[in-house]
């Protein structure tokens, strides 16, 4: 009997899980990773595990993109098939994919208890799959690995029964591992671009591409201000994202590079030396605040208030106009101004934490 499965599905999971995974080996801890084959891009993921350090999956149930309904009913007939001959003590789920909940749901109707790595984060936004995935996959977890005292407060507050632990972030554990390599690479140079003179785009919500009138005036709003002050702004961009711009016809103005999706580590040194970055990614804001890189969070609600809290990131709702002074603002900024968020427990440790907390719970099961 194996002592736990760690189930991914998409990239962003990975910076998230391979940390932890590693804590787990060094405690001996005989865990398996399930690979639910949510993430379209094959390529940039397995350029992610190369990055990670992680091994190839135990498992893979290649469940590809599509309707989360026909997603989630995938991942829980793979799994289920494979606990038939692999039992584990626990099954780990991490983030808020659709895979996050299809597997927990899955074992928890097998009767292992589950782990949820990044337990707790809310953005109040219930119309948000992410959102119903946190809730649903924390009300039927056991152990609730919260990233934040704030977190773990949402939990409370929700009274569910998990016992609740306050880790820290795992996302940053990665950072922290990976930032000195990412910044040596100078990946600037791949694109032309000069050190903290650029900035960077990543858009991918469907409230936001999948909307045409409102994506257009965001790249406008964009473009009117890399004229006004001068810089180039490097866009990787998702497939369903470059299927929307293509829809509007292309980018406005020449100083939005369009870029296929970047690496981990790659994208984490455009990152260390930009000069602002824009979103509606969840990690990125917390990413951003640890590097002391300003962030404008395009969405009406965010699930990282910490990052809000500490000064270097900007919720700007969908608004141009919002979008264009923050834009404003963050360039006026030398870099003297800017500062470093010290989120207590975001300090490259929390996978240990985690880990610590996993060996018990399963040594005891």
């Amino acid at each position: 009997m194996l002592d736990a499965m760690l189930v991914v599905g998409t990239r962003p999971n990975l910076p998230k899980a391979a940390p932890l995974y590693r804590a787990l080996k060094d405690l001996k801890v005989d865990v398996a990773i399930i690979d639910t084959g949510q993430h379209y891009d094959k390529a940039l993921f397995e350029n992610t595990y190369r990055d990670m350090k992680l091994p190839s999956a135990d498992f893979s149930l290649t469940i590809g993109p599509g309707n989360p309904a026909i997603q989630s009913a995938k991942v829980i007939v793979g799994i289920n098939k494979i606990y038939r001959e692999h039992r584990p003590r626990m099954t780990i789920v991490v983030g808020d994919v659709t895979s996050t909940f299809a597997a927990a749901f899955a074992s928890h109707s097998l009767g292992v208890p589950v782990a949820h790595l990044e337990a707790g984060i809310r953005s109040g936004d219930e119309t948000m799959p992410e959102e119903m995935n946190r809730i649903l996959t924390d009300r039927i977890s056991s152990l609730l690995l919260a990233p934040t005292t704030k977190a773990s407060y949402n939990l409370t507050r929700e009274h569910v029964n998990g016992k609740i632990t306050v880790v820290g972030n795992t996302m940053i554990d990665s950072l922290e591992k990976h930032r000195t390599d990412a910044e040596k690479r100078a990946p600037w140079k791949k694109f032309k671009l000069t050190p903290d003179e650029y900035g960077l785009v990543t858009l991918h919500r469907p409230a936001l591409v999948d909307d045409d009138k409102r994506l257009k005036l965001c790249l406008q709003a964009i473009a009117s201000a890399a004229e006004r002050h001068d810089m180039a702004y490097l866009f990787p961009a998702h497939p369903r994202t470059r299927a929307a711009i293509d829809r509007l016809g292309g980018l406005p103005g020449d100083r939005i590079l369009l870029a296929d999706p970047i690496g981990y580590v790659e994208f984490l040194g455009l990152m260390t030396r930009a000069r602002l970055v824009i979103t509606d990614s969840g990690g990125i804001q917390e990413e951003t605040a640890v590097l002391g890189v300003p962030c404008i969070t395009y969405r009406e609600t965010t699930e990282r208030p910490e990052t809000m809290s500490y000064g270097m990131n900007q919720l700007v709702g969908m608004k141009p106009a919002r979008l264009a002074a923050a834009i404003d603002n963050a360039c006026a900024k030398g870099q003297a101004d800017r500062w470093i968020a010290d989120v207590p427990m975001w300090d490259g440790r929390a996978a240990e934490r985690a880990a610590t907390v996993i060996h018990r719970e399963v040594r005891n099961a």
